[in-house]
């Protein structure tokens, strides 16, 4: 599981989309060090059931993140574990209005 410390996103992470738990550190932190260790998103579950709310708290050098639900994020975990996890990413940016 990935969590608040650079050693914890590994160099395989590199051009990959980063699968993770909610907790233990903010949201922020799991997207710039997902993004620290090259990849190229970062999907953020829940921990609890539920659809997540949360955010990145303002700008910053963040690879593109969404959440989802504990729900979805368990089965995203059992296709990586099986081996038949595939994913795209599609960003578009858009001008944040403050």
């Amino acid at each position: 599981m990935l969590n608040g410390f650079q050693a914890d996103y590994p160099a395989e992470l590199a051009g990959k989309i980063a699968l993770i738990s909610r907790g233990t550190c903010t949201f922020a932190t799991k997207a710039a060090l997902s993004k620290a260790a090259g990849a190229i998103g970062t999907v953020i579950y829940n921990n609890v059931e539920g659809l997540l709310q949360g955010t990145l708290g303002g700008e910053g050098n963040y690879a593109p993140t969404v959440g989802i639900s504990q729900a979805d994020g368990q089965t995203l975990l059992a296709l990586v574990a099986s081996g038949t996890a595939t994913a795209g990413l599609i960003v578009e940016l858009s001008e944040v209005l403050t």
